[in-house]
């Protein structure tokens, strides 16, 4: 790997005669990290049915070493089922260091491609509100599938910028965390053409874009709030020296010491002659822990926490296809504030203000139910991940060992006669994967193109 000068003796001051070590292990493939998803699985059960060998991340409880080939996993019914996500295991140390509880406000400012946000969001369990935003619609479309897949209710999904956010939600939100865009060193042995791109003046452009990003996502921090900001760089100007601009612009904030994870490595202040505090963030050395190279650090605003009102918007009755198709097929009655854009139909999080479902611009303004036909309702594959099969009048289960799971997935119509007819959740092991349509002899696959197993 033929490394920039600069950033050759930048590393060697840092890290002095480790420095050899690091740069060895730089060009490592990291080990493959997988996550369960805990709104429908644990990392027990999940190993136990997909018989993959794996060792437990010590900083994700949902965390896993992959011991085998990705496609151990990736290729099995229950990764289409949204039972898991593949990640690069030291990403998973962000959204752990946020401190997620049930029922908290909840912003990923920097969300594509979707790793963090589902992190988050099992956290949440479905309650609270979760907010995935990211500067570019272009890189949404797989944050929004994970997001579907993994049953997840409560997130609303935007493309605004940062200052624009900041106008809607000021001091609102429990957790904040910032994955901010950054020079990408960590990632250089996976990312080539960051090593290109790589200078000291790319890097202090990424400092002053990270700096700016941080004044909206503190606008937006209730008093009493945590903010975790992440980046995958080594460099001190985008890290502690990050970090201490917010201490020097922001009195109330204070680091608030990552003590939980032992296997990192604590900050430097003298890297950028900082204040002490500046130890209690971490760093991820690849050359001494299993991942790529990652800095945290957690920012606890001081101010006194405020009581919220946050009460849900009045229900609002969804529209007349959608209350007969679901009378005719679900047991279980939604209710929330639904929201029609142009044919989709969605049932917005509880708690969400109406001043964001119509003031900023969203993809995915909350659970996509499906599309309103000239006269009839054509439920979406989002709603049947959502969904169990106690909510939903005629279903049908595959055991993942029946060839008929495969079949499935690829989208094949399946041989199964039945007496009844209409709409079917189908689910393999119970868990969920789309509906198909009973016509007596035959469950026609409604499975989209983009979901089929591939």
């Amino acid at each position: 790997m033929d490394l920039p000068i600069e950033f050759t003796k930048m590393i060697q001051t840092m890290l002095e005669e480790e420095s050899d070590r690091f740069f060895s292990h730089l060009q490592d493939e990291s080990p493959i990290g997988i996550r369960t998803n805990p709104i429908k699985t644990n990392r027990h059960d999940f190993l136990s049915v997909v018989a993959a060998k794996g060792s437990p991340i010590s900083w994700c409880s949902d965390g896993f070493f992959l011991h085998e080939e990705k496609a151990t996993v990736t290729k099995h019914p229950y990764y289409h089922a949204g039972l898991c996500y593949v990640q690069e295991p030291s990403a998973m140390i962000p959204a752990e260091a946020l401190q997620v509880e049930p029922n908290q406000w909840v912003l990923d400012l920097c969300a594509a491609p979707g790793g963090k946000s589902t992190q988050i969001a099992g956290k949440l369990a479905n309650s609270g509100l979760l907010i995935a935003n990211d500067v570019s619609p272009k890189r949404l479309a797989p944050l929004i599938q994970k997001v579907q897949a993994f049953g997840i209710t409560n997130t609303f999904v935007t493309h605004e910028s940062p200052e624009r956010l900041a106008t809607v939600f000021p001091g609102e939100f429990d957790r904040i965390l910032v994955d901010a865009p950054c020079s990408g060193e960590g990632m250089f042995s996976r990312n080539p053409r960051s090593i290109q791109q790589w200078s000291p003046a790319y890097v202090n452009e990424c400092a002053t874009l990270q700096r700016k990003i941080l004044k909206d996502a503190l606008l937006m921090l209730a008093p009493g709030g945590i903010l975790v900001y992440s980046t995958c760089t080594f460099s001190p100007e985008e890290n502690e020296g990050t970090i201490q601009w917010i201490l020097d612009h922001y009195p109330h904030m204070a680091v608030d010491p990552l003590t939980e994870f032992p296997e990192l490595s604590p900050s430097e202040p003298a890297w950028i002659k900082g204040d002490e505090s500046l130890s209690g963030a971490r760093r991820a050395w690849p050359h001494r822990i299993k991942g790529y190279g990652h800095f945290i650090a957690r920012l606890k605003d001081l101010r006194p926490v405020q009581k919220h009102s946050r009460q849900s918007e009045p229900k609002i009755d969804p529209p007349a296809l959608f209350q007969a198709w679901q009378a005719e097929n679900l047991i279980d009655t939604l209710s929330g504030v639904f929201h029609q854009k142009n044919d989709k139909l969605y049932l917005c999080p509880d708690q969400l203000p109406s001043r964001a479902q119509f003031g900023l611009r969203s993809p995915m303004p909350g659970l996509y139910l499906g599309d309103l036909k000239k006269n009839r309702f054509q439920p979406s594959q989002a709603l049947a991940m959502s969904l169990s099969k106690n909510q939903v009048k005629q279903t049908v289960d595959f055991a993942v060992t029946m060839p008929e799971s495969l079949k499935y997935l690829r989208g094949d119509t399946i041989l199964q006669g039945s007496p009844n007819k209409g709409w079917t959740l189908i689910t393999i092991d119970e868990h969920p994967v789309g509906w198909a349509k009973q016509t007596g002899e035959h469950l026609k696959n409604q499975m989209p193109a983009g979901w089929k197993y591939d």
